[in-house]
C-alpha cells in the first residue's frame, strides 16, 4: 500500500475563521491543520481593500499577523497535492 505521503489530500484540513496572536501561547498563529503534510502550498492574506498584507509561498502555519491591525481578512490558501493545486478562499478575524 502506498504511505499516506504519496496522498496528501486523504488528511483532514481544518482552516481556522479566527485566532488571536497576543503571545499567550494559545491560538497566536493562523495555523491550518495538516497544511504541513501539502509542500509547496501557499497562502495570500487580504485586507478589506482587497490589499496583500501577508503571502507565503511555501505556507507552513506560521503567519503571526503581527504586521496588522485586529479585523477581518480575505485569504486563498492553495494546497499543492498529487493532482494539482486546490485553492480554499474565506475570512479569518484576528483578535489580540
Amino acid at each position: 500500500f502506498p504511505s499516506h505521503d504519496t496522498f496528501p489530500e486523504a488528511c483532514e484540513l481544518e482552516v481556522p475563521n479566527i485566532f488571536t496572536p497576543n503571545g499567550d501561547g494559545r491560538n497566536d498563529k493562523f495555523d491550518v491543520l495538516s497544511v504541513s503534510r501539502f509542500p509547496g502550498s501557499y497562502l495570500k492574506v487580504y485586507n478589506r481593500w482587497g490589499g496583500l498584507v501577508f503571502e507565503d509561498i511555501d505556507y507552513d502555519g506560521d503567519w503571526t499577523a503581527n504586521e496588522v491591525t485586529d479585523g477581518t481578512y480575505y485569504y486563498i490558501l492553495g494546497l499543492k497535492s498529487n493532482s494539482g493545486i486546490k485553492e480554499y478562499a474565506g475570512y479569518v478575524t484576528i483578535l489580540r
